[in-house]
């Protein structure tokens, strides 16, 4: 029995480790991304700001169901200042300026380039898995993470969260 505690306390103690780690959106303020006119895009200017966070890919299915409810929160809150910045895993910044187009993605949409698995992991996404979204509040901390798809609630939630 005393193992078990000892094994669930040192369990607890690792995850509330490994949240504390990933609590902070500052690995997105320092990112290399690139804009849609191949031009290198500072992160800090955005700092202060509440963000939507999205990482996605072209060959990615459930990224693109995503795209129509992240530009409703985007067309509903950018006067209240929210930003919804999405971040494409991709290398060629013409074929996801393409698909931006076709999609009809409104909000800023930027290219990851080779580092975008690096990114994904030092914001808590081990796996690099797609989608992922992520909540940062005007403190520049993560709010809020959805892997996988993230619904029209979920994003509700988000954005009470980061125009608090």
């Amino acid at each position: 029995m005393r193992v078990v505690v000892l094994a669930l306390a040192l369990c607890a103690s690792l995850c509330a480790n490994a949240e504390q780690a990933t609590a902070s959106g500052e690995a997105f303020f320092a990112a290399a991304l690139t804009d849609l006119a191949s031009h290198p895009a500072a992160m800090e200017p955005l700092r202060g700001k509440p963000i939507l966070l999205n990482f996605w890919a072209r060959w990615c299915a459930p990224c693109r169901d995503e795209f129509p409810r992240l530009q409703q929160q985007y067309a509903r809150h950018h006067k209240e200042g929210l930003l919804v910045v999405g971040v494409a895993l991709d290398e060629h910044v013409d074929a996801v300026k393409d698909f931006a187009r076709a999609y009809e993605i409104g909000y800023t949409v930027l290219v990851a380039g080779q580092g975008g698995v690096e990114l994904l992991q030092a914001l808590g996404n081990a796996a690099a898995s797609l989608p992922f979204t992520l909540a940062l509040n005007r403190h520049g901390q993560i709010v809020g993470r959805r892997l996988g798809a993230a619904r029209s609630e979920d994003l509700d939630a988000f954005v009470a969260k980061v125009l608090k």
